[in-house]
């Protein structure tokens, strides 16, 4: 019998052992194998190797479409298109290297790819191989693109998921918070208010340890006090929407408040400078508020980030206040506000919540 090798090698198999034809009919198998491969890679863009998806969509020149806008040679339909084209085939590449990874960095490397979620890299190589990345392949990356954690869809795993965060909040302690000040505050009061701040410590463990709520009477109107040990309500306020029976928009201003809480812990948490309107605080949460855009935006591609943010700082205070509603600090309380009370323009809430919810040790 004769086998014929893919490079034209003719071997007569008569004088073989059985291990001997054994071993050479698995490099002919392993040859054929790897040819089908490539044929169905071209048959099907799906199966295109990283590299030819990368230099397919002209990947490395996100920073130059980026230039060309701002140079006013290229219009921003154009630009949008593009970039948006671009990050989609990052974020294949990098659902391509793992099944699981929170948010990372994709790297183009000399040799590959680098992906990197800031506790672990993996690298793989331009053929889509995953292996040791080589010594010294970071000092060759280029053209960092951010890729969102890819959604998981698998039932099981979810449900797995649920389970585990069930048993974390059930171990956490949470103690009431403690109410105080001037206002003669009504029981339905009371109970709207502590009932919104007991469901916002179910969800955000930050919140556990207790702080207080001081319903009082003389504020400004736009006198709605907090900071990490608590918040302060305007009686008056609550009173308004108990009357005209709209306890949605009590447990919104609860929720907008605490928000403000849990951006002043986590502020702490992390051991950044107490004033959270400048410097590294600011910016801190100017990153979780980005984040969530980003987010909304890939998923509902009608919006721009420019429209998003617009229409977050006109909603502040009913569109009244947007030079303090233009901070991300307030765009994130009003988001968080809009899902407790049940509607807005903008459905980002939630988007702000899941990027609270990671930031929290």
């Amino acid at each position: 019998m004769w086998l014929t090798t893919k490079d034209g090698r003719h071997f007569n198999t008569d004088w073989m052992d059985d291990d001997e034809k054994k071993k050479y009919a698995d490099i002919i198998r392993n040859e054929q194998e790897a040819v089908s491969r490539n044929i169905e890679r071209i048959k099907d863009p799906s199966k295109k190797s990283p590299y030819q998806i990368w230099s397919e969509g002209h990947l490395s020149s996100k920073d130059t479409i980026t230039e060309q806008y701002k140079a006013g040679n290229i219009s921003k339909e154009k630009h949008d298109a593009v970039v948006s084209k671009m990050n989609a085939e990052a974020q294949k590449i990098a659902e391509s290297m793992s099944d699981n990874f929170g948010n990372s960095d994709l790297y183009k490397t000399a040799n590959g790819f680098v992906l990197d979620d800031g506790s672990k890299k993996i690298f793989m190589d331009d053929d889509g191989q995953i292996r040791k990345m080589p010594v010294g392949e970071m000092n060759t990356a280029h053209t960092k693109y951010h890729i969102n954690a890819k959604d998981n869809n698998d039932k099981d795993r979810q449900i797995s998921q649920n389970k585990t965060e069930a048993e974390n909040l059930k171990n956490l302690e949470l103690s009431k918070p403690v109410f105080g000040g001037d206002y003669k505050a009504t029981p339905e009061m009371v109970q709207i208010v502590g009932e919104t701040a007991k469901k916002m410590q179910e969800e955000f463990p930050i919140l556990r340890k207790s702080f207080n709520i001081d319903i009082n009477k003389n504020m400004d109107a736009s006198g709605l006090v907090w900071d990490d040990k608590g918040i302060e309500l305007r009686g008056a306020t609550l009173k308004h929407y108990l009357h005209w029976k709209q306890p949605k928009e009590i447990e919104g201003i609860v929720a907008h408040e605490l928000t403000h809480v849990i951006q002043e812990r986590l502020i702490r948490q992390n051991g950044l400078p107490k004033y959270i309107f400048d410097g590294e605080s600011k910016n801190y949460i100017d990153s979780i508020w980005n984040r969530a855009v980003e987010r909304y935006v890939k998923d509902n591609p009608k919006f721009t980030i420019k429209e998003v943010n617009k229409i977050m700082a006109n909603t502040y205070g009913d569109g009244g206040h947007s030079r303090m509603g233009g901070t991300s600090i307030e765009k994130m309380a009003v988001a968080v506000q809009q899902v407790y009370r049940g509607y807005g323009k903008v459905e980002i809430g939630k988007y702000v919540i899941e990027e609270l919810k990671k930031e929290m040790k």
